[in-house]
């Protein structure tokens, strides 16, 4: 299963992180306008 997310401020961060680590089968995708945002 593939999952994104548009935003990666505060909460679409932490949301996808969460994910990531208890859903171990999914691929974890995060977009952003910001380089800075994605980096981090």
């Amino acid at each position: 299963m593939k999952i994104g997310c548009i935003g990666a401020g505060y909460v679409g961060s932490t949301t996808m992180a969460v994910l990531a680590y208890k859903c171990k089968d999914c691929t974890i995708f995060v977009t952003d306008l910001m380089k800075t945002k994605i980096k981090a």
